[in-house]
């Protein structure tokens, strides 16, 4: 997920961490320069051809908002294949900016010197995007998507044929969403570290693959487990916002704290009021409701269009082993005219060669993303366009 994923800390009352399914999910489901470039090393240094940028506005009609972004051209002829970049959880700029690093950054400039267009904006409610990012659920998210591709259909140097979608974390559940709202204009997508279970379980497998990879003990592995499903349950049993609150103030103030959690307190100068007050107002919103019982499996057996799928071999946010399965399962067992799923070997969340796949690990890496996973998107991008322009697919 991304500036992403939810996630909740101290464990006690769920504190939510930052990125990886929007920081913090919420969490959903965590992303991938520092500087003003990124990494320019591997396959970047042997493909030198330049790019041109320009800054974009446009509206999204349906929700009353307007979207920044950079709109990114290779320096040949169009018209040109094209792809929208989708961020993962969390309020994302456009280059998708976590930890020093900026992925969409790296991955726009990269595509493009392939041959790629690719588009890349500024969350609603983020940068010079208008909007109330608080507010929206994915399901707002796949409209902004929607008003990206119509926006690419007007461009004269864009193939209209060949725009696909780029969705990283929680934007690899919003890219089909999109592909299947509007049928016929989507050509392909990518999906980067998607979730292939629903929200609830991505949480708790999230939480329990990173604490045991940090030494955890599995007592406390479960404890934690079991307050998040008191709380889960809350919130999937309870619509009124309201009357929701009032229980999961009381839920939270009955969870004993260990030595530790209540040091961690002291330590931060938090009172436990404050600290249940700021989580309830994280957790009881639409967009965590949404995500905790959404399950991208029907959606992704509905799509039409090829789809690549990527995630890290040492993802801890969403990791590759439970998830990838269920993604390939959905696509073969659906309408997918040809898919590709692959494991990348040592990549973490945001595509980064990592020894541990710990996103406090994320800043400490030189790298923002790895040459392999470049390599491979704008391979699969290019190919995937050629094979339709010759009627294959």
């Amino acid at each position: 997920m991304t500036n992403d994923e939810p996630r909740m800390l101290p464990d006690c009352h769920l504190a939510v961490h930052a990125k990886g399914l929007r920081t913090t999910l919420v969490l959903l489901v965590v992303m991938l320069v520092t500087g003003c470039c990124g990494n320019r090393d591997g396959a970047e240094s042997r493909v030198r051809p330049s790019y041109r940028s320009q800054d974009v506005r446009f509206r999204n009609a349906e929700a009353r908002l307007e979207l920044a972004g950079t709109l990114t051209l290779p320096t040949a002829t169009g018209p040109h294949p094209a792809v929208i970049l989708i961020s993962g959880t969390g309020p994302q700029d456009r280059d998708e900016t976590v930890a020093g690093h900026k992925p969409f950054l790296v991955l726009a400039e990269y595509l493009a010197r392939r041959g790629i267009a690719v588009l890349r904006y500024d969350d609603r409610g983020v940068g010079a995007s208008t909007g109330d990012f608080a507010a929206a659920t994915i399901r707002d998210f796949a409209s902004d998507g929607r008003a990206a591709v119509k926006f690419l259909q007007s461009q004269k140097e864009i193939d209209g044929r060949r725009i696909g979608l780029a969705g990283h974390s929680e934007g690899g559940i919003v890219a089909p969403m999109v592909a299947l709202d509007i049928p016929g204009q989507v050509a392909f997508l990518v999906l980067l570290a998607a979730p292939g279970l629903p929200g609830e379980q991505i949480f708790y497998l999230q939480d329990a693959v990173e604490a045991r990879a940090m030494g955890t003990d599995e007592a406390t592995i479960a404890r934690s487990r079991t307050r998040k499903q008191q709380i889960f349950t809350v919130l999937k049993g309870e619509p009124k916002l309201d009357k929701a609150a009032d229980i999961l103030r009381r839920v939270m103030k009955s969870m004993s704290l260990t030595v530790e959690e209540e040091s961690q307190l002291a330590v931060q100068g938090l009172k436990l009021d404050d600290l249940i007050n700021q989580q309830i107002r994280m957790l009881n919103s639409a967009a965590m409701r949404l995500f905790l019982v959404y399950d991208p499996v029907p959606a992704l057996m509905r799509v039409t269009v090829p789809v690549l799928a990527l995630t890290g071999e040492r993802d801890l946010q969403v990791p590759p082993d439970e998830n990838l399965p269920v993604i390939e399962a959905a696509l073969a067992a659906g309408t997918c005219p040809d898919y590709t799923v692959r494991k990348m070997p040592g990549l973490n969340h945001l595509f980064q060669t990592s020894q541990t796949g710990l996103p406090r690990d994320y800043a400490s890496i030189k790298e923002t993303v790895a040459p392999a996973a470049l390599e491979t998107i704008a391979d699969w991008i290019l190919s995937t366009g050629q094979q339709r322009t010759r009627g294959a697919r």
